[in-house]
Formats: structure tokens, sequence, C-alpha cells
């Protein structure tokens, strides 16, 4: 005889599938819990609904209702965890490393738990790497902690389903970009978030030109103010343009570092870039050249497909605003930020 344990199994092994939420859905009502089972199925046909899709309105009226049920149906005993539901079951929480490692098999036992933030890694790292229910998880972010638990959690970890990986602010430098190169997760990764890290434009060349980093679409290296010594400049903006692996990137984030007009150059007049459509470089330094520098990069090749470009915090004076703003103009979809500073570029 089936019983929930079995049910819960499924929908965990099988986490993209809703049949098996439907029908464990059909075993609660049964069961005599109705209201479980209707969040279930409506959260199931949410997520069917595009945004704007007016239909959306009352199941989501309903939704708020029945949520006021949430704290039966979170992993109870968590202190200071925030677990959100999708699909009618928890699939994404932010908690600390050692509540992870303390409550993992309540955890991945109750629900298919698939994005997580976890704080302060560095303490129960040991720990944390051996938990098993990690092999289901497609995001992890394990930010502000250090270089080398970054690199023991890729190394060790049950990690085959990782997707996105976010280690913000983790004081990497060149050398833990290399050894995060040799990990067999980050060849499945498809975003990889390390902004406020020192990686320098060294760290930048070995991530541009190590097969490792090949499958990345998402790429955020923004400084998040780091000093200009740690921070990207000419030869890393020169070491992506020239990239042979970086083939499929869709977002670039290089906000905040100091690549200049001829990094904007370099990657205005890189041949690769064929998938890019979002690219940040705010607050770098552009603009010295005045409007020579912007109209050689609206027109290059790269532009053309851009379809979000944000150039705030550089120089941009009203000749180079036109220029910006027309070729924002050549598409409808296009979205162009613009801001401070008109004058000297800020410090």
């Amino acid at each position: 005889m089936t019983d929930r344990r079995d049910f819960l199994a499924a929908i965990i092994d099988r986490p993209d599938d809703d049949l098996p939420r439907l029908v464990y859905a059909d075993y609660l009502e049964e069961s005599g819990d109705e209201e479980r089972a209707e969040f279930i199925r409506l959260q199931c046909e949410l997520a069917k609904l595009p945004p704007d899709d007016p239909a959306r309105i009352p199941l989501a009226v309903r939704e708020k209702e029945l949520l006021k049920n949430r704290e039966a149906w979170i992993v109870p005993g968590m202190v200071a965890t925030r677990q959100t539901f999708h699909r009618g079951f928890v699939e994404s929480m932010e908690t600390t490393a050692e509540s992870l490692v303390r409550f993992a098999d309540a955890i991945f036992s109750s629900t298919p738990l698939r994005h997580l933030r976890a704080a302060n890694a560095d303490g129960p790292v040991e720990d944390f790497v051996r938990i098993e229910g990690l092999k289901y998880l497609t995001f992890l972010d394990v930010s502000n902690c250090s270089s080398p638990t970054v690199n023991r959690i890729l190394e060790n970890a049950p990690l085959a389903r990782l997707e996105r990986l976010a280690a913000r602010n983790c004081r990497i430098w060149p050398e833990g970009v290399a050894a995060m190169a040799g990990s067999p997760v980050v060849v499945r990764l498809k975003a990889l978030d390390i902004a406020g890290n020192p990686i320098t434009d060294e760290g930048v060349a070995i991530i541009a030109s190590v097969p490792s980093f090949a499958a990345l679409n998402h790429l955020m290296l923004r400084s998040n103010e780091q000093s200009e010594e740690r921070c990207i400049h000419l030869m890393g903006a020169r070491a992506i343009a020239d990239s042979q692996t970086l083939n499929v990137l869709v977002t670039l984030d290089l906000a905040g570092h100091y690549i200049g007009d001829a990094g904007l150059f370099e990657l205005g007049g890189s041949r690769n870039f064929g998938t890019l459509r979002e690219l940040d470089l705010s607050y770098n330094e552009i603009g010295a050249s005045g409007i020579e520098s912007y109209r050689s990069f609206v027109n290059s090749p790269l532009a053309s497909r851009l379809r979000y470009l944000n150039l705030s915090g550089n120089r941009i004076d009203p000749e180079s605003e036109a220029v910006l703003r027309e070729w924002q103009s050549r598409r409808a979809d296009r979205k162009l930020e613009m801001g401070e500073p008109e004058g000297d570029i800020l410090e």
C-alpha cells in the first residue's frame, strides 16, 4: 500500500513533473486534507500561466487565503528560516548552514528543495558537504563565506544537478578561480555569480580561457565596490572579448570596474557573443573620449544584438546621449540605462 512517504519520494525524485504532485493532492483530498490538496493543484496551475494572464488574479487571491496554513506545511522547527512555496511545496529556502545540517533529513525527505541560500558555511562545512540531499539542488548560494570553503563545497558536496552558483564576497582571488575551474560541478554551471571578489584581470583571463566555464549563460562579476587594484581593467575586458569558450553568454555583468573606453572598444569589437543580450557596464570610467567611444560601440555587431545595456555612472555628454538614444530606438524591446555623472567619473 502506498503511503505518504512513497508519494513524497516520487515528488522529490521527479521535481519537474506535475503528475506526482497531483496524485499526492488526490491522496490528501481522500485523506481529508482538502485545503492542502487545493493548494498544490492551484500552485501547479499558476506555474503554467504567463505573468500577465488575467486568469492568475482569482487564483492568486485564493493562494493568499490558503497560505494562512503555511506554518503547517513548511519544514517544522527551523528558526530564522525563509521557506518559499512553488507548485505546492517548499522549493526555496534561506537558512544557516548549521541549521541545514541539523534538519537535513527532515528537509530532504519532506519537500523537493531545489534553491538554497546557506549563510555562515565556514564553520560546519565538513558536515555540510556530507548532506546527501544536496544532490537535488539546482541553485546554491554560499555568499560571504571564504574561498577555501567554496572550493571545499565544489569538490566534495554531492551537487549532481547544480546549475547556478552564487559565491559573492568570498575573497576569491585568481588562484581561487583556478581552483574552481578544476571542479566537475563548474563544468555544468549555467550561471555563476562571484560579484565582490578580488579576481582581477588574471582571474577573468582564467574564466575566459578555461573550457570549464564554457556552459555559462549568465556571468556576474560586478565589483561591489572593490578597490581599484582588485578590479577588472582593460586586460580583463580584452580577455573576455577574445574568449573562445564563453560562446553562450546571455548576461554579462561587469558593473563597478575600470575597463574604460578602451575596454568598451574591445568588447564592441569582439567577434564572439552571438547570444549576449544583457550587458551591465555601469560605473566603469567610460566616456573620457566622448562621442567616438559610444558611436563605435553602438555600431558594433555586439550592440546590435543587445536588448539591455546599463551605462549608468559613466561620463555621457549630450552628444553621446543622443547617439545612445538613437541606438535604443532601433528596437522597441531595447532597454537603456544612463545616469550620473555627466562631468567627472565618480570615484
